[in-house]
C-alpha cells in the first residue's frame, strides 16, 4: 500500500538440487519477470512455464537496420518511427517469443539507432551514457506497448534534437553572409564573392540562401542598402547623390528606381515625409 503506484512482478525460478545450478534457477526467474511484458504485471510468474527458446529473428532485425539507416540518411524523424512501429508489429506476431527475448530485441534496436547515428557522421554526447539509461528505464516497463512506446519516445526525442542541430548548422553560413552584407554594403558585392566566404558554390548557396532567408541575395542586398539609405534620408542632409554612392550604388537613376520599388516614393518624396 504504501508503493501504491508502482505494479509488482514476482519470477519464481526453478527448484534445483544443487548449489552449482542456482544459475539456471535464476535464469528461469529472469525469464518469468521479463514475461510480464506479454502477461501483465502484478503477478507470481513461475519460471518453469517460460521457454528460453525464441524463432530466429535476425531477418527482422536486418529488415529494421535497413529501414532505420534508409531514414536517418534523409533525417526522416517520421520513417525512422515508423520502423520501430514495424518492429513491434513483427515481433508481437511471434507466438513463441518471450517476454525476455522482446526486452533484449528493443535494447539491440537502440542500440542499431545509435551506431547508425555514429556512421552518418550524427554525432551525440555520451552514446554509454545514453544506452545505460534506456536500459535502465526499458527494464521498468511493464508490458510490450510501453516498452515500444519508450523506444519511440527516446528516438523521438534525439531525432528532433538532431534535425534542429543540423537547421542551425545549415544556417550558419547563412548568418555569416548576412553579418558580411550588413558591414560591407557600401562596396560591390557579388554572390560569388560571398558564397566563396562561406565555402560553397554560388549556385549551391543561392538556393541555401532563398530557402534560409524566404529572399534571394539580391533582394536582401537591396534591402540592407535600402534601409541604411532610408536612415540617412530621415537623420541627416546629405544629398541624395551622396547617399546613393554611401549605400552601395554607382547609378543615381538605378539608386532612385530600386529605392520607389521598394518603398514606393522617391528619395525626395521620403525625405520630405518623413526627415
Amino acid at each position: 500500500n504504501l508503493f501504491h503506484r508502482i505494479e509488482f512482478t514476482m519470477g519464481l525460478g526453478i527448484a534445483v538440487e544443487d548449489i552449482r545450478q542456482l544459475r539456471e534457477s535464476f535464469r528461469a526467474a529472469e525469464l518469468a519477470v521479463g514475461q510480464r511484458l506479454i502477461e501483465g504485471t502484478g503477478k507470481l510468474l513461475e519460471g518453469g512455464n517460460v521457454q528460453d527458446v525464441s524463432p530466429s529473428l535476425d531477418d527482422l532485425m536486418a529488415d529494421f537496420t535497413k529501414d532505420m539507416e534508409t531514414s536517418l540518411e534523409v533525417l526522416d524523424s517520421k520513417g525512422v518511427i515508423a520502423a520501430i512501429a514495424a518492429l513491434r508489429t513483427h515481433i508481437q506476431d511471434k507466438p513463441k517469443i518471450s517476454g525476455q527475448e522482446i526486452l533484449r530485441l528493443v535494447m539491440e534496436a537502440y542500440s542499431i539507432y545509435l551506431m547508425l547515428l555514429r556512421n552518418h557522421q550524427l554525432n551525440i554526447d555520451d552514446t554509454e551514457g545514453l544506452y545505460e539509461t534506456f536500459a535502465l528505464h526499458s527494464d521498468l516497463c511493464s508490458s510490450t506497448p510501453e516498452l515500444f512506446s519508450y523506444l519511440s519516445k527516446v528516438i523521438r526525442e534525439s531525432m528532433d534534437s538532431i534535425i534542429e542541430d543540423k537547421k542551425q548548422e545549415d544556417l550558419k553560413p547563412i548568418r555569416t553572409a548576412k553579418h558580411y552584407i550588413q558591414q560591407n554594403y557600401m562596396n560591390p558585392i557579388t554572390l560569388k564573392e560571398v558564397s566563396n566566404l562561406v565555402g560553397f558554390n554560388d549556385s549551391y548557396f543561392s538556393s541555401l540562401f532563398k530557402k534560409g532567408s524566404g529572399k534571394n541575395f539580391s533582394e536582401y542586398l537591396s534591402e540592407v542598402r535600402m534601409n541604411k539609405a532610408k536612415e540617412l534620408l530621415k537623420e541627416t542632409n546629405l544629398c541624395i547623390a551622396n547617399i546613393c554612392e554611401m549605400v552601395g550604388y554607382n547609378d543615381l537613376k538605378h539608386f532612385t528606381k530600386s529605392f520607389k520599388k521598394i518603398t514606393g516614393l522617391k528619395p525626395n518624396e521620403y525625405r520630405k515625409l518623413y526627415a
